[in-house]
């Protein structure tokens, strides 16, 4: 019998308000051990490296940059970023009072991951594609660009937790407004060549609202056409290889800024030695200067590229094979985990109600947190009848209850001195899988954290494009001796 989706979710509310303590499916239905026949048994799971396929990068809000490097383990990870900049307002147009100063592109930092002192060298491209943002874009999708920079940053050390407050005019250059207390934000600041600021400024000038012409600043459309965007990323071979760092594109922070200032004319009278009145004609300079910001927002085009490279690593050869002693997961499209369960197809299952089963996944040796840590959640997902990928049925009620770890996938004992175990309630996926309503597999997919998957329409979007964040685990394969295992509550059932 199949099950449509919104009749589970309407039997689950159900479930959940008879059930007054949901730390299993139907667990808190049962009566006392003592009344009723509830065992106990634990079956074997093997775990393969599956490599992931190339996965949707537009439209995230915060977009990856930097460059990785975990041998022999993982390989190489590169981001890099495709993006457009669009109009604030239409009809922008300066008159001759104005002077231009200088180009800055702004990115909002999001957060980071691994090591915060890491120096980068970044570069900014200005692109020769056009950016659809009516098509999708993926992970591999690449663009052509001018090779030579537009900007770049050479050495740098990000502060991402710096902040400061600016209490003063600042001179030209700097980022604030007329004799304002200004929150100075945490951001990436990299100045533009001034051919290219000075091009926008000049086609700013000459746009005469007075006069019929189709002038790049009039709108967005002719905008993009004129100015096709950036190519922002970051130069591996004058980097550090443990960093990267998560913009917030979507906030108003990250900009590209246009920085002006304008001037007035003043005159100063004195007489002379034969009694002639003269004057003396002075240029005065308003400060500070003004932003003229163009925008980076979700109505424009922005996509994450990311290559990795497992060529001689440890998870190159655990790829496909289900007989490795390790399974190797990353996340941001890189390696996900298939769950192969023994004996689920047995005649055990014959005449059996399943009350709880956890799949149990143990990490295969400690983590010490010093350069990279483990996905704070492993997303599980099986295969329904179209082909696609959705998260299992059992997350619904955590969905439904708001109780996030009662279906559980979080990372517990969280420390450098013992393995993480990840516990996964999966009960109605194995009960579904016995009744043969779901063909599997299971897969697991390394997630950021449950806000980003309810937040982001859980059963409808692609999964891990949402979840994106570039942790890496390494889980002990199953097996007579491990603890990673299916552990199993059920009731016979009789006639």
């Amino acid at each position: 019998m199949r099950k449509i989706f919104e009749s589970f979710l309407f039997l689950s509310i159900l479930l959940v308000c008879a059930c007054s303590d949901p730390t299993g499916i139907g667990e808190s239905l049962l009566p006392d051990d003592n009344l009723f026949d509830v065992s106990d048994t634990v079956l074997n799971v093997k775990l393969t490296t599956i490599r992931e396929d190339s996965i949707r990068t537009d439209s995230l809000g915060n977009y990856v940059l930097g460059y990785l490097k975990d041998d022999p383990d993982f390989g190489t990870t590169k981001a890099s970023i495709f993006t457009q900049v669009g109009l604030s307002f239409n009809n922008i147009n300066f008159d001759n009072s104005v002077v231009y100063d200088s180009l800055v592109l702004h990115l909002d930092y999001s957060f980071s991951y691994g090591d915060t002192l890491a120096r980068q060298t970044i570069k900014v491209h200005t692109l020769k594609d056009s950016l659809n943002s009516s098509e999708d874009h993926y992970m591999y999708d690449d663009f052509y660009y001018d090779d030579n920079p537009v900007g770049m940053l050479s050495n740098h050390q990000h502060n991402i937790n710096y902040a400061d407050t600016i209490t003063r005019p600042l001179l030209i250059g700097e980022d604030t407004v007329n004799n304002q207390i200004l929150p100075f934000m945490p951001q990436l600041s990299i100045r533009l060549d001034d051919d290219l600021g000075e091009s926008f400024y000049q086609e700013i000038i000459e746009n005469d609202d007075t006069l019929d012409q189709n002038s790049p600043f009039d709108n967005n459309t002719q905008f993009l056409q004129y100015f096709r965007g950036f190519y922002i990323t970051v130069d591996e071979t004058a980097s550090d290889d443990n960093l990267m760092i998560s913009y917030n594109l979507a906030s108003s922070n990250s900009r590209l800024a246009l920085y002006y200032h304008t001037e007035t004319k003043s005159y100063i009278y004195g007489d002379t030695i034969n009694g002639v009145v003269d004057s003396t004609e002075l240029t005065n300079y308003s400060y500070p200067t003004q932003p003229l910001n163009f925008v980076i927002s979700n109505s424009l085009e922005s996509i994450n590229q990311i290559t990795n490279n497992y060529n001689g690593t440890k998870a190159m050869e655990a790829i496909g094979n289900s007989n490795s002693d390790i399974a190797y997961s990353i996340g941001m499209g890189g390696l996900n985990i298939g769950v192969e369960i023994e004996g689920i197809d047995d005649d055990f299952f014959n005449n059996i109600a399943i009350h709880k089963a956890t799949l149990q996944l143990k990490e295969a040796e400690p983590n010490n947190f010093e350069r990279y840590f483990v996905p704070p959640i492993l997303f599980a997902s099986s295969l329904n009848e179209n082909g696609n990928f959705l998260p299992i049925e059992d997350y619904a009620v955590q969905v439904l209850t708001n109780s996030f770890y009662e279906t559980g996938g979080f990372v517990t004992r969280e420390d450098s001195i013992s393995n993480n175990t990840y516990l996964i309630n999966c009960s109605t996926f194995i009960q579904n899988y016995v009744e043969g309503e779901i063909s599997g597999p299971l897969v697991l997919t390394p997630s950021a954290n449950w806000l980003n998957v309810l937040s982001t329409q859980v059963f409808t979007v692609p999964l891990n494009s949402r979840y994106f964040i570039p942790s890496r685990v390494k889980l002990a394969n199953g097996g007579s001796e491990s603890d990673t295992k299916l552990v199993l509550k059920y009731s016979k059932i009789t006639n």
